[in-house]
């Protein structure tokens, strides 16, 4: 008979590549909530570009190291590049290429895949909670110290004598179109509905009290910021998530199921494409009534090019040579995808849900920190109910998942973590000989608790 008694967890210091992948994730979150409106010093020109050269320049190094990551990537480039090409040729506008800056999340796979050489996905999911974490404090902080409402007033009486952040974010707001009533603090939906959903999955399986309290704060704060942010819809979509996650239900299963949701919506939308129906319509409130308006200037073009789409617009004004009206494609979801990609552009985000579901099935098996598969699970609900009304996948931050199902699924022996250090095996069973009983040997222990809060 033998005790096994467990050896300490590693504790694996900060490298390099986490600082890198740190910045890279987080420069994609205040691009996507348009954060560097209120900072002069961050051009957003600069943040675009610098968010795509990071994963671009890894591509040589991972093409040797991991050609299924690099090609991947190149893959997913040449699909929105031919997507831009089409809709420059069809509609007569120019083929730049910048276009692709709305697509950066998908292009993370060659540092997700340098990543999985040492560490477990656990690694990655933690760099992102912690950008995401930091992003929620800027916003909570921008919301609690500017006085919105002053900002409004300005506005809309024509006073454009304001300083700094302020200055800039009525131009923007004038070059978007975005009345000045309406004008509220941009943030990101997925990086807050990410907050929410790792902290309560992680919150009971935590033993120390001090950890648990922090995750609970966090997951309140998350919360609060969705609600005075009024993103109704994204925090629909993460109540549902959090519902599913409340169920008893296995890791695998409910991964599955917001893949089935994400097929059933790319079904349900393809239908209402080719049928007399506005969705948009069912909707009463002054959003709604906007998405059936540019539903119906949207749906007589889409119908012309339903297997490939009108193609991605390369630069803000494109789509004024293809509609009467504005018409803006972050707002239509799945319809957005299928007006801009057709058929094969759907059929392409059901398969990214479907990848992502197949990782976290294997994760499920193989990584020992249940929470984990549990949680992104859950988040993977999330991004199947947002993208009805938000392409979070294909242009927002959930494409960050889809790199990291590529790049793990290419490694399946980096899914599970390394081992950790040896355990310390005492035989129990009467000595032969001597009075003592003293340890007989040292053996490898099971796999690393890296990820395990309840470890830390």
């Amino acid at each position: 008979m033998a005790t096994v008694i467990a050896g300490p967890a590693r504790v694996r210091p900060f490298t390099v590549l986490d600082i890198v992948i740190g910045i890279e994730l987080f420069l994609l979150i205040v691009i996507a909530s348009r954060t560097y409106t209120f900072f002069p010093f961050l051009p957003v020109s600069l943040l675009n570009r610098l968010s795509f050269v990071i994963p671009i320049a890894c591509l040589p190094l991972v093409l040797v190291r991991h050609p299924y990551a690099g090609v991947a990537t190149i893959g997913i480039l040449a699909i929105v590049l031919s997507y831009q090409y089409w809709f420059a040729s069809l509609w007569g506008t120019q083929f730049t290429g910048s276009g692709i800056g709305s697509y950066q999340a998908l292009l993370l796979a060659p540092l997700a895949a340098l990543l999985s050489a040492r560490f477990p996905a656990s690694r990655f999911v933690r760099i992102f909670f912690a950008a995401a974490v930091v992003h929620l404090f800027v916003y909570l902080l921008l919301y609690l110290t500017l006085d919105v409402n002053m900002i409004r007033q300005q506005a809309m009486s024509g006073d454009r004598d304001l300083q700094g952040a302020i200055r800039r974010t009525h131009e923007a707001a004038a070059s978007t179109s975005i009345e000045y009533s309406d004008f509220k603090i941009g943030t990101s939906g997925a990086a807050m509905s990410f907050v929410v959903l790792y902290a309560i999955s992680h919150l009971y399986g935590i033993r120390r009290l001090l950890p648990r309290l922090g995750m609970a704060v966090l997951a309140a704060l998350s919360l609060y910021g969705m609600w005075v942010s009024d993103s109704r819809w994204n925090t629909a979509s993460t109540l549902v998530a959090l519902v599913l996650l409340a169920i008893p239900m296995g890791s695998r299963a409910r991964a599955w199921l917001g893949f089935s949701t994400a097929a059933l919506a790319a079904a349900i939308w393809i239908a209402a494409a080719s049928a007399p129906f506005n969705p948009f319509s069912l909707s009463s409130d002054r959003s709604g009534s906007a998405r059936a308006l540019e539903f119906e200037a949207a749906n007589p073009v889409l119908r012309h090019t339903l297997p490939l789409g009108i193609g991605l617009p390369n630069q803000d004004g494109d789509l004024e040579a293809v509609f009467s009206e504005n018409v803006f494609i972050g707002d239509l979801g799945y319809y957005g995808d299928l007006l801009t990609t057709g058929l094969i552009g759907v059929a392409l985000v059901v398969l990214a849900f479907w990848l992502i579901a197949r990782f976290i099935g294997d994760l499920a098996r193989t990584e020992p920190n249940e929470r984990l598969a549990r949680f992104l699970s859950a988040y993977l609900v999330y991004l199947a109910v947002v993208q009805i009304i938000t392409p979070q996948l294909t242009s927002g931050i959930g494409g960050v998942f889809l790199s990291l199902a590529i790049a793990y699924l290419g490694r399946r022996g980096a899914v599970a973590p390394p081992p950790s250090p040896p355990a310390l095996v005492v035989d129990l069973a009467p000595p032969e000989a001597g009075p003592a009983m003293l340890p007989r040997r040292l053996v490898g222990a099971g796999p690393t608790n890296e990820g395990d809060p309840a470890a830390e």
